[in-house]
């Protein structure tokens, strides 16, 4: 378990994703972005669009975040999977009749000789699901 990582967070406002916000909680959810608070105009979000960083990169070197659609290349075996937020945990969820597993908890079970590649996210790519 990744102790002190760093909580950063991405948002999709159903055209682009946007990685530089600020938080802003007064009953409102909120989302702010940097040119925007200039203006004093923040933009509403819905909650489902603001995603956290799970703590790893890919294995090209791309942050992951919840929401985003992976295959995970075991020596053995691949399998497409999203990435989830449960119980407290990220966790790899395959997706149904993709692979062989049915969830692999992204700490506990993630080796090292496994490769964990982005192939898109939730939000663009539904229909990778």
């Amino acid at each position: 378990m990744i102790m002190n990582q760093e909580k950063k967070f991405i948002a999709w406002d159903g055209e682009k994703w946007c990685d530089d916000i600020i938080l802003h909680h007064n009953g409102e959810k909120m989302l702010w972005l940097n040119a925007e608070i200039r203006n004093n105009s923040p933009k509403d979000w819905k909650e489902d669009g603001l995603v956290q960083f799970i703590g790893i990169k890919d294995k090209d070197g791309v942050e992951i975040y919840e929401g985003y659609i992976v295959e995970i290349q075991h020596p053995c075996w691949q399998e497409k999977a999203e990435v989830k937020f449960v119980d407290g945990s990220f966790i790899f969820q395959q997706i149904k009749g993709e692979g062989r597993g049915s969830c692999i908890p992204g700490w506990t079970f993630m080796r090292e000789t496994w490769q964990v590649k982005i192939i898109g996210n939730i939000f663009e790519n539904p229909e990778k699901l």
